[in-house]
């Protein structure tokens, strides 16, 4: 299905104006997918969308796509885990290299089970997994970090995942992140320092792939061509 012609046509009511509208609108559909939406959580976003625009543009996603998650509309977070990058450069066997338009963006869907899974694979990969208890556990923490003002609760939480993992810390349930008091103040500091670094190079906000517009798409599609000629 394409869901630029659906949108247009059920949800605006008229045609597409130039191509820019549909490349953009392309984007962000794309957007959409990469953030784990079906087509048809897609088409239940459209009938909430604002119908007075002329493109489909992800400041524009209406902010029940948020609602399971522990995210926010639009905010731009520092972890990895919470991000969603461009295609890197791929090299063709002839030794030329392809490169994509750069993009970072945030994902939409990210929950309490997802920061479960990521504790168990970095931290607890053999713990007896009590799903409910330390799903608890996490949103209790979660809660608790609120407390470090400046920085995402979700930051913190992951950052000190990633340093239990380094430091190869033991632990049985997600409470056990939080014995060493130092080590939360240390990855705070961190995190701190971290983003006004970005904020003062103008490093702290989402680029999104639509800002790219025409020459994102044309990017992608000349080098998917250029690197299946290298392979036929």
């Amino acid at each position: 299905m394409d869901l630029v012609q659906y949108f247009y046509s059920n949800i605006i009511g008229k045609p597409i104006e130039n191509e820019l509208d549909y490349i953009q609108s392309k984007c962000t559909i794309e957007y959409l997918q990469d953030c784990q939406f079906s087509d048809k959580e897609i088409i239940h976003l459209f009938e909430k969308w604002n119908t007075k625009v002329s493109a489909i543009k992800p400041e524009d996603i209406p902010t029940i796509a948020w609602e399971q998650s522990l995210l926010k509309k639009n905010k731009f977070y520092l972890h990895k885990e919470l991000k969603l990058f461009s295609i890197a450069p791929i090299v063709t066997p002839d030794g030329n290299e392809c490169k994509f338009p750069y993009y970072l963006e945030t994902k939409i869907r990210y929950t309490t089970d997802d920061v479960l899974q990521y504790f168990y694979e970095q931290c607890a990969p053999h713990a007896n997994r009590n799903i409910k208890l330390h799903k608890g556990q996490i949103e209790h923490i979660l809660q608790s970090f609120k407390g470090y003002k400046g920085i995402e609760s979700i930051d913190l939480l992951l950052s000190l995942i990633d340093e239990c993992h380094f430091q190869n810390f033991r632990c049985i349930e997600p409470f056990d992140l939080t014995r060493v008091a130092s080590i939360i103040q240390t990855n705070y500091e961190k995190l701190k320092s971290n983003l006004a670094e970005l904020h003062a190079n103008g490093r702290d906000t989402i680029i999104w792939r639509t800002q790219f517009r025409t020459s994102y798409m044309n990017s992608v599609l000349n080098s998917q061509k250029a690197f299946n000629e290298t392979i036929m």
